[in-house]
């Protein structure tokens, strides 16, 4: 990966994308975090170190990751999740990623989401589309 996207050929992306790939390498410097925020990412970093012991943090890990938007974004991306499960609801899943990484990138909080991204990189791999899944 480069990690100027203003100088890759991003015409296969649908537009949106291509604008919210652009901003995040436009953006320089992240504000600092809050009390809450350095506290969350505390937590996460010991429920990741836990998993060299045992896999009995993996499920407060995803729920941490799911709610980190709050209950709005914790839902839809479990409605995702059930869109992914079949073919048939693929555009479906799509669809609500792009509206999530769209609302993500055009919001005032400079820190990003990642799990809509990561579920939109899913996607693009499980439809065979293996270059749009590698950004």
């Amino acid at each position: 990966k480069s990690s100027n996207t203003n100088n890759m050929d991003l015409s296969f992306l649908d537009e949106s994308l291509q604008q919210v790939f652009r901003r995040t390498t436009a953006q320089q410097q992240q504000p600092p975090l809050t009390a809450i925020e350095i506290e969350r990412c505390e937590l996460e970093i010991d429920l990741l170190n836990e998993l060299q012991y045992s896999d009995e943090s993996v499920e407060d890990l995803w729920t941490l990751w799911y709610q980190e938007r709050g209950v709005q974004g914790a839902n839809n991306l479990m409605k995702v999740d059930q869109f992914m499960t079949t073919p048939v609801t693929w555009k479906d899943a799509e669809v609500t990623l792009m509206d999530m990484v769209i609302l993500e990138f055009n919001g005032d909080d400079d820190a990003i989401w990642v799990e809509p991204l990561n579920r939109l990189a899913t996607l693009y791999y499980m439809q065979g589309r293996l270059r749009e899944s590698q950004l």
